[in-house]
C-alpha cells in the first residue's frame, strides 16, 4: 500500500524541522542463501537484511542471511537481477564513489572489493574481526573491528575503528579517549557530512548506544536513547546513516523505529515507527537520489522517498 506523510521534529529551540516520507516500495528480499544453512550467529534471525548498498535509485546490493556467501543485486520491485558468490560470509558492505563494493568478512578477517562487473578485484587480511564498514569522503573507508564476538571486555580486549586509504594503507585507529575505551562492540559506522564518525555500539546482546567522534577521533557525544521514556524497551541501535543535512538516523531493532538526532546528539524525534509498518529495522542506507532503504530482521525491504520540508512557525 502506497502512503506518504510529513514528520515534524523539534530542535529544542522552539522551532521544528520537517521531513516528508513517502513509501515507494516494499518487498521481501528474494533468497540469497547457500545450500548449507546449518550454522547461525547468536543475533541472527531467518534471513535478516544486514547490509544494503544502493547503486541507483532503483537497485541495490543486498546482504541477507548471515550464513550465505552470496549477495544479490536487487531491484526496487523485488526482482533479483544478479547473484554473486563472493566465497566468504559477508557482515556488511559499502559502495565506493566509483561503484565498487567494499565487503567486510567477519569470520575470515577479510575486506574484499567487488568491481562494478561483479568480480573480486582485491582483498586484505585484517588484524581483528571486521564488522560495519563505510566509505569516506576522502576516498578511504572505516571499519569496525573487534577481537571477539562477545560484548564482554577483558583487560586485553580490542574494540576499535580502523581507517584505511583506498589503497588499503592503515591511516588511523580510534580505540581510547582520555584513557577510557570508546567501544564495547562497534557494530555499524557512518561518516557524517562534517567529518564526524557515527557508530552503533552494542553494549549487550539486546542493547547499545550511539557513539559519535570528531574526525580526529575525539569523543563528541554518546546517545543512549531519548531521555523522556519514549521507548518501551532498551535502545538497540543497528544500522546508522546520515542525511544530506547532517542529521543522524538510527535503526532501533527493539523498539521497531528509526531515531533522528542532530549533529550534536540531540534527539529530534522518530522518523518511522511500528505503526508505519516497521518491524525490527536493522539496516539503513540512502541512494544517491535521496531514497531511504530500510531492511529488517525478517527479510523485508522498504524504500522511502525522504525529503526536507519547510515548516512555517
Amino acid at each position: 500500500m502506497k502512503w506518504s506523510r510529513s514528520v515534524s521534529i523539534g530542535n529544542g529551540h522552539g522551532t521544528t524541522q520537517g521531513v516528508n516520507v513517502k513509501i515507494l516500495s516494499t518487498f521481501e528480499c528474494p533468497s540469497l542463501s547457500a545450500v548449507d544453512e546449518s550454522e547461525s550467529d547468536d543475533d541472527a534471525d531467518d534471513e535478516p537484511i544486514h547490509a544494503i548498498a544502493p547503486v541507483t535509485d532503483n537497485e541495490a546490493w543486498i546482504g541477507s542471511g548471515w550464513e550465505t556467501t552470496r549477495i544479490g543485486l536487487v531491484e526496487r520491485n523485488g526482482q533479483n537481477r544478479r547473484l554473486v558468490d563472493v566465497d566468504s560470509r559477508i557482515d556488511d558492505f559499502a559502495l565506493t564513489p566509483n561503484n565498487e563494493l567494499l565487503m567486510s568478512c567477519f569470520r575470515e578477517k577479510l575486506i574484499k572489493r567487488l568491481s562494478k562487473d561483479g568480480d573480486i578485484v582485491s582483498e586484505i587480511h585484517t588484524p581483528f574481526f571486521p564488522r560495519g564498514i563505510t566509505s569516506c569522503s576522502d576516498g578511504g573507508f572505516i571499519v569496525c573491528m573487534t577481537d571477539d564476538y562477545s560484548t564482554s571486555l577483558a583487560s586485553d580486549s580490542r574494540r576499535l575503528l580502523m581507517k584505511y586509504s583506498n589503497e588499503y594503507e592503515l591511516k588511523d585507529s580510534y580505540e581510547i579517549y582520555e584513557e577510557s575505551r570508546l567501544f564495547r562492540r562497534p557494530y555499524r559506522v557512518a561518516e557524517n557530512n562534517n567529518g564526524d564518525i557515527c557508530v552503533s555500539d552494542r553494549t549487550s546482546m539486546g542493547s547499545g548506544r550511539v557513539i559519535v567522534l570528531f574526525s580526529n577521533g575525539k569523543l563528541r557525544f554518546v546517545y543512549e536513547g531519548p531521555s523522556n521514556n519514549q521507548c518501551e524497551r532498551k535502545f538497540a541501535p543497528a544500522g546508522i546513516v546520515c542525511d544530506h543535512l547532517g542529521r543522524i538516523l538510527v535503526a532501533d531493532t527493539n523498539n521497531h523505529c528509526v531515531h533522528i538526532l542532530d549533529q550534536s546528539g540531540q534527539f529530534l524525534g522518530f522518523l518511522l515507527k511500528r505503526e508505519d509498518g516497521l518491524v525490527s529495522p536493522h539496516t539503513l542506507s540512502f541512494d544517491r537520489a535521496g531514497g531511504l532503504w530500510i531492511g529488517d530482521e525478517l527479510g523485508n525491504i522498504r524504500v522511502f522517498q525522504y525529503t526536507q520540508r519547510s515548516v512555517m512557525s
